[in-house]
């Protein structure tokens, strides 16, 4: 029987070695990290308006001052609710004076400054609404109107 000869037995010996260890590593399973991925939060629904405990504080006294203006008022005599809520429109309710009865109003902002369109305690003019471009779900009273805006382009 012929003796292994030594220079060829540690060359062959370390190729099984290193065949094992590619092999170990391609079949092993692959694992970018042992941290769980975190799970993606749903998308909330898009809300058409809001009510007055989720608006900014900019938009309620954005509509306070535009009434201070309007009426050369304090600001702080003015009471507001905003009961719908599409940017850039509101419509809700004001009062100048605590616990007195007050009217409906139609605000709209421009480059960031609101601006009352129309206020009162009658009818609103549907004409004006159509002028600003309103959603009709924020004005109902003006859905059988006819949408002929005729200053869209000067708002």
């Amino acid at each position: 029987m012929v003796a292994p000869n030594p220079k060829t037995i540690f060359p062959l010996f370390l190729f099984f070695i290193i065949g094992f260890f590619v092999a170990y590593v391609i079949l092993s399973p692959k694992s970018i990290s042992d941290t769980p991925l975190p799970s993606p939060s749903p998308t909330p629904p898009v809300q058409l308006w809001q009510e007055p405990p989720f608006l900014e504080k900019s938009v309620v006294d954005g509509i306070r001052q535009a009434f201070a203006q309007k009426y050369n008022r304090n600001i702080d005599q003015i009471e507001i609710s905003v009961n719908q809520y599409q940017l850039p429109y509101a419509r809700g309710s004001v009062s100048f004076s605590p616990g007195s009865e007050g009217g409906w109003y139609l605000a709209y902002q421009k480059a960031g400054v609101w601006q009352v369109v129309l206020d009162g305690n009658g009818g609103i003019s549907c004409q004006v609404v159509n002028d600003y471009l309103f959603p009709l779900s924020m004005v109902p009273e003006c859905s059988g109107q006819e949408n002929n805006p005729s200053n869209a382009d000067e708002l």
